[in-house]
């Protein structure tokens, strides 16, 4: 176990393929326990923060396209694409980050306001103070425009 803990330290891709082969041959009793929670724990928070990121930018983006139509919308709405096929990636590989997705929606859309309001010169009041878009309107590759009650009332 001592030396599965130093492989740790010293090579971790090594120590990886170590553990795997440990599980492998169901020798459990030379798992390195303790460090293979924390990598577990860790790849689990890693996940969640893909998604928050994801959401966050898709968001933004949604906010810079609705407040500043003269600005790059293709450049925001490329953006827009590519993140959606990431979160699409992680909700495929775990469908159980789909409702922390619903949880974390409002955190989102606060830290996209606040970029958005930076990266356009606005002041924060520019943009809805709560969440204007669905989880579905973030996740639809269809939508990249104004959220309802936008300048001209109507989604677009």
């Amino acid at each position: 176990m001592a030396d599965s803990a130093s492989l740790y330290e010293q090579d971790f891709h090594a120590w990886i393929g170590r553990q795997v082969g440990h599980l492998q041959e169901r020798r459990l009793d030379q798992l390195d326990l303790d460090n293979l929670v924390e990598e577990l724990e860790a790849l689990g928070r890693a996940e969640k923060r893909s998604v928050f990121g994801n959401m966050r930018t898709i968001l933004q983006h949604l906010l810079q396209i609705a407040a500043r139509p003269d600005g790059p919308a293709e450049d925001w709405r490329t953006a827009i694409s590519v993140h959606r096929v990431y979160l699409e990636g992680d909700f495929r590989t775990s469908p159980s980050l789909r409702p922390y997705a619903v949880k974390i929606l409002p955190e989102c859309y606060e830290r996209a306001r606040h970029r958005a309001a930076q990266d356009a010169g606005l002041p924060l009041s520019a943009f809805p103070p709560t969440c204007p878009y669905s989880l579905d309107q973030v996740l639809d590759p269809g939508f990249a425009s104004r959220p309802k009650g936008g300048p001209d009332g109507a989604e677009t």
